[in-house]
């Protein structure tokens, strides 16, 4: 029997993947064994059914993966990059020694250096960096201690020399006092007061020193500042509202208030106008008469008497 070298026809097909891009599709682990093995070499030579499968498979994940990179396209929105906003840079008052802004001064420390600054010799630092003048002269020893003990000794004297309660209430009222030579019947400076009372009542409210703020003496040295129409309208206010007790300082800045807000509309303006103008008629009245009555006593060019001339014997 002659040896047949006959040679196999193959039967195999070529992969046509439409110029996509190159896939790669997992395969389970039995179907791919080491080529060292003949008994584990899978030959896709015999199988056609093999190769259609194999495919077919090319093809559907192919047009799969091109819809969902299609459907992509179409869902994903285009983020907007968020860019994160700066707050301004806070800087801190500074403390020149006046009793009436030390309060204001410690808690801006204590809010924005204090809290964010655990070491007490920063700390020192940044108290006398913000102090000036005698404030700062009274605290300079403090360096030379261990900063522990400095930064409070430093704390310690700013309190005693500056921060005393009733010096504070004092001068805290002082500023209102001080203000007599304002017009108060203009609406502007009517709403400054207002604005000064409360500030003025936070800063003794948040002392717990409210002895003077609600005495009658504080009370009738701010309503004489006040024009004598807006005084009788206050004794009216008191009279309704108090029933038989002392009016408050409360009571007093709603009061004031309430005024500027009137006089800051459009009618309340318009009435301001509307008086001012009144004077300024009245005042020129008040000058014709005057100079009406000089003429009348002008002398009487005949006999140099204080007559009329058409009373003038000697022209009669």
């Amino acid at each position: 029997m002659m040896p047949t070298n006959r040679r196999r026809k193959s039967n195999s097909k070529f992969v046509d993947v439409n110029e996509e891009s190159l896939i790669i599709k997992q395969v389970p682990f039995d179907v791919l064994k080491c080529h060292g093995s003949d008994s584990n070499r899978v030959d896709y030579h015999g199988s056609d059914s093999s190769l259609n499968s194999l495919t077919d498979d090319v093809k559907n994940l192919s047009l799969k993966e091109k819809q969902g990179l299609e459907l992509a396209g179409k869902s994903v929105v285009p983020i907007t990059p968020v860019v994160g906003l700066e707050l301004p840079k806070v800087e801190l008052s500074y403390f020149d020694g006046q009793a009436r802004g030390y309060w204001k001064f410690i808690r801006q420390f204590e809010t924005y250096v204090a809290s964010r600054v655990t070491d007490d010799s920063q700390r020192l630092l940044y108290l006398m960096h913000y102090c000036k003048g005698k404030a700062k002269a009274a605290i300079e020893g403090c360096v030379m201690m261990e900063a522990s003990s400095g930064y409070k000794r430093a704390r310690e004297i700013l309190k005693r020399l500056f921060g005393q309660s009733h010096v504070i209430a004092r001068e805290t009222l002082e500023d209102l006092f001080s203000a007599v030579n304002f017009d108060y019947t203009d609406a502007e400076e009517l709403s400054n007061l207002a604005i000064k009372m409360e500030n003025c009542a936070m800063v003794l409210e948040q002392m717990n020193y409210t002895s003077d703020l609600n005495s009658l003496v504080t009370l009738e040295r701010i309503v004489r500042l006040l024009p004598q129409p807006m005084q009788a309208q206050w004794a009216d206010w008191v009279d309704k509202l108090t029933d038989d007790r002392e009016p408050t300082f409360h009571e007093l800045t709603q009061f004031i208030a309430s005024r500027a807000r009137v006089a800051c509309s459009r009618f309340g303006r318009l009435a301001n106008r509307s008086r001012k103008g009144h004077n300024v008629k009245t005042n020129c009245h008040v000058q014709s008469e005057q100079g009406n009555s000089s003429t009348a006593r002008t002398k009487c060019t005949m006999c140099s008497y204080d007559n009329a001339i058409y009373k003038c014997p000697q022209f009669l």
